[in-house]
């Protein structure tokens, strides 16, 4: 962990790395992390609950990444649905209408390769279009920008 914050600290990459951490929550030492959050109670209903903790999918992570870091555009792979708390930083999403078509989404120009799936590339190639009169208002995504605490 220390080499990965020396890394956060003097990083100037324009898709750096992150950690997804979907183990902590049985780590002796990191399972502390548990006891400081609380589910909120618009998603304590969870049907993999009734799969047992050995058979259930990864549902809970911890994240860490230093700036420009992130997912490029998906749907979740499960289909499930997830809340997120930030500590520290910024973190923008942009939440589509369900039927908006893929291929307006995907950046697939030819400027962006071979970065064509990186968050910071999107944002910069594919997100400015969302936001212009000329998109198709029945696709205009929802936009947020969460502030850590």
């Amino acid at each position: 962990m220390k080499y990965f914050v020396e890394y956060v600290k003097e990083c100037e990459d324009d898709s750096p790395l992150y950690i997804f951490d979907a183990s902590y929550g049985e780590h002796p030492k990191k399972k502390k992390l548990l006891n400081d959050y609380k589910v909120p109670k618009y998603f304590t209903d969870d049907l993999f609950k009734f799969a047992g903790e050995k058979r259930r999918p990864p549902y809970r992570w911890f994240v860490m990444g230093p700036a420009r870091s992130g997912t490029g555009i998906h749907i979740d792979p499960l289909g499930t649905s997830a809340w997120n708390t930030l500590v520290m930083g910024h973190k923008r999403w942009a939440l589509f209408p369900p039927h908006t078509p893929k291929s307006m989404v995907k950046g697939c120009r030819d400027d962006m390769r071979p970065h064509q799936d990186e968050a910071v590339a999107w944002f910069i190639h594919i997100y400015p279009n969302t936001q212009m009169p000329t998109w198709p208002q029945e696709y205009k995504p929802v936009s947020l920008l969460l502030n850590g605490v």
